[in-house]
């Protein structure tokens, strides 16, 4: 993987194309689509800044990553279909990276793997001997283990996004997906995630759940894919 700091965000992707050996016009045209989806007006949070975090965490454990390439493409695609008001975000973002890596000419074995990461963002889980899925995945929630005004950001962000959602019924629905996390034995399965995020990820959400105005029960369900 290369640094983001590096390079632009266009040049990764093209690098990462041309690697692939992908035909230039693919390239740029499957760029023009994502770029486009992150950019969307209702996007607060899930936008190209959030790819450009995970793939700058995907980076700093390089190291510890045996398919780099499927995690790359499964960073750049993970999100880019993303609308509040449906459950199946992720499920339409693995048709959309299928069939935008076939353009590109990916292999088969990669294509199908980058379509399984992306759907195991869906409930943020993954066997416990698949490291890269789990790392994946720790990279992808470590905004929960942020400092205190980044995380505060990021929540209203979020807010943001489930704007037409009343707030005594996000909060309920909000407040389900968090406690869910504090609910398990580890919210971040990795040793050097787990180390550097787990106490920050649970002081945070902690701290957002005391909030006011709380309410209990909820019409509506967010995305817990979305968090």
């Amino acid at each position: 993987m290369n640094n983001s700091n590096d390079v632009t965000m266009f040049e990764r992707w093209t690098l990462h194309g041309v690697r692939l050996g992908a035909p230039g016009d693919a390239i740029a045209a499957v760029w023009g689509e994502i770029a486009g989806a992150y950019a969307e007006p209702a996007r607060h949070y899930h936008t190209m800044a959030h790819i450009d975090s995970l793939l700058r965490e995907l980076d700093r454990h390089r190291g510890e990553i045996s398919q780099p390439e499927a995690l790359e493409f499964a960073a750049w695609f993970h999100d880019v279909v993303y609308d509040t008001h449906r459950g199946d975000n992720e499920e339409r973002s693995a048709l959309y990276a299928r069939d935008a890596l076939h353009r590109l000419d990916a292999p088969e074995p990669l294509v199908e793997r980058v379509a399984e990461l992306i759907l195991s963002t869906h409930d943020h889980a993954a066997p416990a001997d698949d490291a890269d899925a789990l790392l994946f995945l720790d990279a992808d929630l470590a905004i929960l283990g942020a400092s205190g005004e980044c995380y505060r950001e990021y929540s209203r962000a979020i807010r943001d996004e489930y704007g037409w959602v009343e707030e005594g019924m996000y909060r309920a629905a909000r407040g389900e997906i968090l406690e869910k996390f504090l609910l398990r034995e580890r919210i971040y399965r990795t040793g050097s995630m787990f180390a550097r995020y787990e106490r920050a990820a649970r002081a945070n959400i902690a701290a957002e759940l005391r909030e006011p105005d709380r309410q209990d029960g909820s019409e509506h369900e967010l995305n817990s894919g979305s968090i």
